[in-house]
């Protein structure tokens, strides 16, 4: 049966949140990597495999340590696994074009724009390639296709072509505010949060947009307005 990435992710941080847990966690990640799981969209789980090469080093299991690495795909772990000491064996043994971090992030960037190809109605998908050009600092961007997802939303009203609108639409919304951010539109994007918030998070009350308006409040100074 399929496995929720979500779901998947946090079994794994509520079991490393326990030190009495860590049998158990390295047993459930080493479960998933001989099953070959992977997201659905394709990419790699690469923040679980990089844990796991950190445990089994720590366990003395430096082969283990390096196969779990050889996975990694994800550039901000390919970051994190070259600036932290402790991974010195598995960098040392990995392929240089495993290592760079450029191709790394070009290469999960086109599987999240395939994806999103792959299943239009999924706005899920838009916004994990939202997510990534975030981090790539690609701003005008995910402007360009936050703003084109909401008009396709809006002038549709309820026929809009997403399955999932209800529970991603918020999140398009909270990443338009992000990219308005980082180009120093603040006031727009202040008052794009504060239409957000409004809107509900799973049925209930925004509470993770109003926590992101609050801390940009915070951030302009408006502390008055944060609280």
């Amino acid at each position: 049966a399929e496995l929720d990435d979500r779901q998947v992710y946090r079994v794994s941080h509520r079991l490393g949140k326990d030190a009495g847990n860590r049998a158990v966690r390295i047993a459930y990640l080493d479960a998933l990597f001989d099953a070959g799981w992977q997201h659905e969209d394709g990419r790699q789980a690469s923040i679980l495999w990089r844990e796991l090469a950190r445990l089994k080093l720590e366990a003395g299991d430096t082969p283990r340590a390096i196969a779990a690495a050889g996975r990694v795909r994800a550039a901000d772990d390919i970051v994190r696994m070259r600036i932290d000491k402790r991974y010195d064996a598995v960098v040392a043994a990995l392929p240089p074009e495993q290592l760079d971090i450029g191709k790394a992030a070009a290469s999960e960037l086109a599987l999240l724009e395939a994806a999103v190809q792959h299943e239009p109605r999924r706005l899920e998908r838009v916004m994990t390639l939202t997510y990534s050009l975030l981090d790539l600092g690609q701003w005008q961007r995910v402007l360009d296709i936050c703003d084109g997802v909401l008009k396709t939303a809006a002038d549709a009203g309820k026929n809009a072509p997403y399955d999932d609108a209800d529970k991603y639409l918020i999140w398009i919304r909270d990443h338009r505010s992000r990219a308005l951010v980082h180009m120093g539109r603040i006031d727009e994007a202040a008052e794009a949060w504060e239409k957000a918030r409004r809107l509900p998070e799973h049925g209930h009350d925004n509470v993770s947009q109003t926590i992101n308006l609050a801390v940009l409040y915070g951030q302009m100074g408006r502390t008055d307005k944060a609280l």
